[in-house]
């Protein structure tokens, strides 16, 4: 085992949260969404809440894509943990740049959306 200080684990822990705190919201929104349209959980742009269908579909989608890109800014966050471990104004510098990393979850659901909206019905119905 590698010994480590308490600079150290401060900038891993910093550097893994915003993954973390993403990938645990994706799972929970996977695997409980929320049954009703409403203003308070759940993913809600326009797009998502225009109807019911939309509503659920987006649920799981961008629970999934959370879940994603949360892993991907864990490995990230390690990565440069190995490069720079006790370099607090790098992992804070990262820790902005893997906040913007949430945007691709965005688009990606809302392109989806988009498309199910766009196409029959039945061609998206079980792909989430």
């Amino acid at each position: 085992m590698i010994p480590m200080g308490s600079d150290e684990l401060v900038v891993l822990f910093l550097l893994l949260l915003v993954g973390m705190i993403y990938a645990a919201c994706g799972a929970l929104l996977y695997k409980y969404p929320p049954k009703n349209i409403n203003h308070f959980f759940g993913y809600r742009t326009g797009r998502a809440m225009k109807d019911q269908r939309s509503w659920d579909f987006a649920q799981v989608y961008s629970g999934k894509m959370m879940i994603y890109w949360g892993m991907v800014t864990m490995v990230l966050g390690f990565a440069v943990w190995m490069v720079f471990p006790d370099d607090i104004m790098i992992a804070c510098i990262v820790v902005i740049l893997q906040t913007v990393l949430i945007f691709p979850a965005i688009i990606a659901t809302e392109r989806k959306l988009k498309m199910m909206q766009e196409e029959p019905y039945h061609k998206y119905y079980n792909k989430y």
